[in-house]
């Protein structure tokens, strides 16, 4: 059987000339347009070869894959690995904003979207059997849709109203509804709904257990458009003020929203109803700008994180996460009013304005003067990494990263070896301690490997080759920017 099921997928794949590898088509960046153009519905792995965790899935992706190919309601469904470290499909990962392995994306009609299931096969063939279908249900007169949106699962619902459920603002409905796993679509022409809800179509109405409760959308504009569409339900669906726990925040940090205002608080004290109030009042103010979220007390470890302790509180600050992530600390000294509408939102208004520099954490230097694998911190990362003029491959950490402690050995036997060379540095820097400024540096897991180029040190390269030794000192020798004698051997570019 598993032949038979490689047979069909080979010949279905032809016509894009695409290898097929256990049921799961191979993409590189000669034939990814051309698979999206072939198969409506498909799930893309980037990987890396070398990482532990893709080698995990491989087995459960290739058995899913197998899976769906084998049940003829979802044989046109199609699973896709690209070897992001690959040369000639880096790009593609560029595109697709992969910054960590693996990374999944589920493209529908050629358009992605981040993939949120499980990484065991049941888990993958429910999700594409899901996304698969429509992703609204039609609702023919009112009796059928109070129950539907009394009983539904979450807080957010929608329904579309439409003259024509095959008309163009009822097709761009249709299209976003299966970009939304955390919301309830419905859709009608009903005449009675229209009245019930108070619009004149076309329209969409939003259900919401929180905030207001319920909004209607007539502009034709964002009707007529998915991604406006897509934005304007975004919004909605995101309560003005989140507070954070365990349970809420994976919904949080995987917003596409990435600035956040956190406000630190406890809740149990006097002053937090005018702090309260001060967050309400500008998480109105500032909605499309950035979430806003109240981090309670007993989140201790975020605190930690941000070196914060229960006698700082209230503490509100700005973090975006749309680079790295950098923060913006609110100051008694430049927002006397205090954390008040009128000060918190005069704090806001100077990160909107790009009046405010960010707050760079930083860890004491230390004296590194006997090891071979130097240590960086925020405070001196402009000296000595950016104004150093050596190339530098900086290594991104967590104490606590079992893949960095695995690492951790390798690193300084490369160290050792271009010890003597003066032009090259090897560093490390622990990011959960210290912050740095750069525009193009955004770290998503531990370890990371970037290299600046002594000469132009604005534009790093990631390090994405096996992490040994020979592979790291092979791609330093072929990097650098400032030719080296090692080995009885010169290395570097010939020209920059």
């Amino acid at each position: 059987m598993r032949s038979t099921i490689c047979i069909i997928a080979l010949v279905a794949a032809a016509g894009a000339n695409i290898d097929v590898d256990e049921g799961v088509l191979v993409l590189t960046g000669a034939n990814f347009d051309d698979a999206l153009k072939e198969h409506e519905i498909i799930l893309v792995e980037f990987y890396a070869p070398w990482c532990g965790h893709c080698k995990q899935l491989a087995p459960e992706y290739a058995k899913a894959a197998n899976a769906l190919a084998n049940d003829m309601s979802t044989s046109s469904i199609k699973l896709g690995k690209v070897d992001a470290t690959a040369t000639d499909n880096k790009d593609l990962g560029t595109k697709y904003g992969v910054e960590g392995f693996p990374t999944l994306k589920f493209f529908r009609s050629g358009k992605p979207s981040n993939y949120d299931g499980g990484r065991v096969s049941a888990d993958i063939v429910a999700y594409m059997q899901k996304r698969s279908g429509p992703g609204y249900t039609t609702l023919t007169g009112l009796p059928e849709t109070e129950p539907w949106l009394n009983g539904r699962e979450g807080d957010v619902a929608v329904i579309g109203i439409f003259n024509d459920l095959d008309g163009p603002e009822a097709k761009v409905f249709a299209s976003v509804s299966n970009t939304f796993d955390d919301i309830v679509f419905g859709m009608t022409s009903s005449p009675e709904i229209e009245r019930h809800y108070g619009v004149n179509k076309p329209a969409v109405v939003v259900f919401k257990r929180f905030d207001e409760g319920q909004v209607s959308l007539i502009d034709p504009e964002i009707l007529n458009s998915e991604e406006a569409l897509a934005k304007y339900l975004l919004d909605e669906s995101t309560p003005l003020v989140q507070v954070f726990s365990q349970e809420t925040s994976g919904k949080i940090f995987s917003s596409d929203v990435k600035t956040h205002l956190l406000l630190f608080a406890d809740t149990t004290t006097g002053d937090f109803a005018v702090v309260s109030a001060a967050l309400d009042a500008n998480a109105r103010r500032f909605k499309s700008e950035m979430l806003h979220v109240l981090m309670p007390a007993n989140q201790t470890d975020v605190m930690n994180y941000f070196n914060l302790s229960p006698q700082d509180l209230p503490v509100p600050m700005i973090v975006d996460m749309t680079s790295g992530m950098k923060q913006y600390r609110f100051s008694l000294a430049d927002y006397p009013e205090g954390i008040t509408e009128e000060g918190l939102g005069r704090f806001e208004q100077s990160y909107v304005d790009g009046s405010i520099s960010p707050h760079l954490k930083s860890a004491t230097p230390e004296d590194d003067e006997a090891s071979a694998v130097k240590v960086v911190v925020g405070s001196n990362f402009q000296e000595r990494v950016m104004n150093s003029g050596k190339d530098v491959l900086l290594e991104f950490y967590a104490p606590l990263c079992g893949h960095c402690k695995a690492l951790a050995p390798k690193y300084e036997e490369l160290g050792e070896i271009f010890r003597a060379v003066e032009s090259v540095l090897i560093a490390k820097i622990d990011a959960t301690e210290n912050d740095i400024d750069h525009p193009n540096v955004d770290v998503q897991g531990f370890p990371t490997l970037k290299f600046f180029p002594g000469k132009d040190p604005n534009s790093p390269l990631d390090f994405s080759g096996e992490r040994e030794v020979q592979s790291m000192a092979d791609f330093i020798k072929k990097e650098a920017t400032t030719k080296f004698e090692l080995d009885g051997a010169t290395h570097g570019k010939d020209e920059l």
